[in-house]
């Protein structure tokens, strides 16, 4: 049976639309990855733009600016200068010899001691220092007698007192009246006076006579009549105790 016109027209647009719809259905999924890896390199660029954005940003704050030089000062090639020495103190006198307890040589020990310790003032400044070496230079019997007033009242005790328990243990009682009859009696004679005036001296002083006018007096009675009669021209001048030379006062050549 053959069919009309109109029929077969609608029959080729039905299969006309057909195949275009199959047409799309095949084109479809290839256009949609299209746009799907379109859009996630747009969204990467705009990830990386801001990332970029970002590094600059940090680089920009953390590079510090440069800070200017700053001037070195200028150096005194001037020396500072030098700081002064310290006081040097002179050298003391000589160590005297060791005292062994002989009453005799007590006194002359005792007056070397006290020189000693007045020529060094900055060594012996405390009383203890003075008394260590006082002891320090005492040996034999002296040295044990002394021993146990040192090894208790060194560290409480002044000099002065340690020198009043040496004259105490040592200094003689009648050694002081011995010497002063001594001097009433000595006489120059044909003696040096230089040897005579050494020996006046030391009786002077175990007989404890300071007294300028005293001494002045015995010595000049002791002398010979010439030397008398020549210091009795000077006599304002003269003065034992100072242990100096007489003949000075004589003028000689």
């Amino acid at each position: 049976m053959e069919l009309d016109e109109p029929y077969h027209e609608a029959l080729d647009a039905q299969q006309n639309n057909e195949g275009q719809s199959q047409q799309a259905n095949q084109t479809l999924p290839g256009a949609n990855i299209e746009i799907t890896t379109l859009q996630m390199m747009q969204q990467m660029m705009k990830q990386i733009s801001e990332l970029t954005a970002r590094i600059a940003k940090i680089e920009t704050t953390s590079t510090p600016t440069p800070a200017e030089p700053t001037p070195t000062p200028a150096v005194d090639a001037t020396p500072p200068p030098a700081m002064p020495a310290p006081p040097h103190e002179p050298k003391g006198l000589k160590d005297p010899d060791a005292f062994d307890g002989t009453r005799s040589q007590y006194l002359p020990w005792k007056y070397q001691i006290k020189a000693k310790l007045r020529s060094e003032p900055r060594r012996f400044h405390t009383s203890q220092l003075a008394i260590d070496y006082t002891f320090s230079r005492t040996t034999g019997d002296a040295r044990a007698r002394v021993f146990p007033w040192v090894s208790i009242h060194a560290a409480s005790s002044t000099l002065d007192e340690f020198f009043r328990h040496l004259d105490e243990a040592f200094k003689d009682p009648h050694m002081a009246e011995t010497a002063r009859n001594k001097l009433q009696n000595m006489r120059q004679k044909t003696h040096n006076v230089r040897d005579f005036m050494q020996d006046f001296n030391k009786e002077a002083l175990t007989a404890g006579l300071f007294d300028h006018a005293i001494l002045k007096s015995m010595f000049l009675n002791a002398l010979n009549h010439e030397l008398r009669t020549a210091l009795r021209l000077r006599n304002n001048q003269f003065n034992p105790v100072t242990l100096l030379d007489p003949l000075t006062y004589l003028g000689r050549a």
